[in-house]
């Protein structure tokens, strides 16, 4: 299975939209969108906002490893868990750098 398929299969197992997704993250819906049809390889940075986000291992994204897990009785990520606005702002200051 091709990552970008496995980026699909982590939102909707987040059962997030793109936009969602993308607010969650600090990224454009396009960023989503663009990964998820093969438009280039994510970096790890967005592999692992993306894997905290949905609530997915990182590892099963970026190589199958292991298998999405639920983190609660419910499956998917906590809707109501606090926003880690410490990665997404880390994630950022790298996108601007790495530019």
């Amino acid at each position: 299975m091709e990552i970008r398929h496995r980026l699909r299969i982590a939102r909707e197992f987040a059962g997030l939209e793109q936009i969602e997704l993308a607010e969650r993250m600090g990224v454009g819906r396009a960023t989503i969108s663009n990964a998820e049809n093969g438009r280039g390889h994510p970096r790890r940075t967005t592999i692992t906002a993306w894997a905290l986000a949905c609530g997915v291992a990182a590892s099963w994204i970026a190589n199958g490893d292991d298998e999405p897990q639920p983190p609660g009785p419910g499956g998917g990520a906590d809707p109501n868990a606090p926003h880690p606005d410490f990665w997404t702002e880390d994630y950022q200051n790298r996108t601007l750098l790495a530019g």
